[in-house]
Order: C-alpha cells, then sequence, then structure tokens
C-alpha cells in the first residue's frame, strides 16, 4: 500500500483495520476517486519497476553469496 501511495489505507491492529475498512467504504466519492488513477499509481510505483527489482534481488544475492563465501 505504502509502494502505491496508499499508507492511509495500512492499519496497526485488526481493529484498526475494521475500523479503516469500514470508514474507506463508507467514502463511495473518495473510492470513485481512487479508482479512476489507481492502474497509473500502481503502474508508476516501485511495484512495476522491474529493473530497480532486480538490481535490488541481485544486490541482496550478491551480498549473501559474499557474507557466505567469506565463513
Amino acid at each position: 500500500m505504502a509502494a502505491a501511495g496508499l499508507s492511509d489505507w495500512i492499519a496497526g491492529s485488526r481493529a484498526d483495520y475494521l475500523a479503516l475498512a469500514r470508514r474507506k467504504a463508507a467514502d463511495v466519492v473518495a473510492l470513485s476517486e481512487l479508482r479512476k488513477d489507481m492502474r497509473a499509481r500502481l503502474q508508476t510505483s516501485p511495484l512495476f519497476d522491474a529493473q530497480s527489482f532486480a538490481r535490488s534481488l541481485e544486490d541482496a544475492l550478491w551480498s549473501m553469496w559474499q557474507q557466505k563465501s567469506t565463513k
């Protein structure tokens, strides 16, 4: 949710989640607006940046390999 710019949709507990879900579901206008740009929002988010993801994964794997090979 944070990667899509929707940090305000994140709840810290089950009770918070239920209250948040009720509040968000009741705001039909806001939901409609959100739906209009959700695809564009996701496509421009880090979630859809395949090159960056691959680079980060490569760096993580390389780091793990280096740590393992030095032991």
